[in-house]
């Protein structure tokens, strides 16, 4: 006990000295898409969510001020690509990516599936090639696609997650292929969460997420130690279980 408290005070001490020379003069603004639970966007454009709520107490620990905007995901990429924003929330680690973006620690996680009718056999869909016997969609602009596209898999492009659920139930689609928590949670908002399934695929493992920040924006290297030392922090003081928590 009194070596974690002491490795606590020391995490904080090395923060506050830190934090000192980076902060922002003004609150730093990161970009989402409605990804719930983990980012919930409403009618209002208003955002909250499990990796928001992180965010946030993470960077309280050091004192700089967060708000969250609301952008096409595609456009998030383009403009951190330049410099242009400080990042977005949440992201995958990609090949590419890392040429202009830097990762956190992680966030959160996440699993990509197959998501299903309820009633559909999917029994032989063992591996994500499976798919090709089988019309997909998945949503346009995420990493799911190129994932797709890489493997030569043929799919319709869906606006969001809910537009994929809609494709799937009703428009005589057999597979989302997506991420399995903010799939159930948009069925959920739509009252039809008992009329879909998700089928893990063997070859697909756990997503990671991360904040990402862009390179090119100034301080981004300052701007990540001190999210990173944040987090280090809300995780060992239990802030972090106690917002996890709330979601799930």
């Amino acid at each position: 006990m009194e070596v974690n408290h002491l490795k606590y005070e020391l995490l904080f001490l090395g923060l506050f000295l830190f934090s000192g020379s980076v902060l922002a003069k003004e609150g730093l603004v990161f970009y989402v898409v409605d990804y719930p639970p983990y980012m919930i966007v409403n009618e209002k454009n208003e955002v909250s969510g499990m990796d928001v709520d992180v965010v946030s107490a993470a960077f309280k620990e050091s004192g700089q001020s967060v708000a969250f905007g609301v952008l096409p995901w595609k456009r998030v990429m383009k403009l951190m690509q330049v410099g242009e924003i400080a990042g977005g929330l949440s992201c995958s680690k990609r090949k590419g990516r890392e040429t202009f973006m830097l990762f956190s620690d992680n966030i959160s996680e996440t699993r990509q599936a197959a998501i299903t009718r309820n009633g559909m056999d999917t029994s032989k869909i063992k591996n994500l090639d499976d798919l090709k016997n089988h019309s997909v969609t998945t949503v346009s602009g995420w990493g799911t696609e190129n994932m797709l596209r890489d493997r030569q898999i043929d799919y319709v492009e869906s606006k969001d997650i809910r537009s994929g659920l809609v494709n799937v139930l009703h428009r005589g689609v057999d597979v989302l292929y997506g991420p399995e928590i903010p799939a159930k949670h948009s069925a959920k908002m739509m009252g039809d969460n008992t009329s879909i399934k998700a089928t893990y695929l063997d070859d697909i493992p756990s997503n990671k997420l991360h904040l990402c920040i862009s390179k090119g924006y100034p301080n981004s290297e300052e701007i990540l130690e001190s999210f990173n030392n944040g987090l280090a922090i809300i995780k060992q003081n239990g802030k972090y279980q106690e917002i996890q928590a709330t979601y799930f």
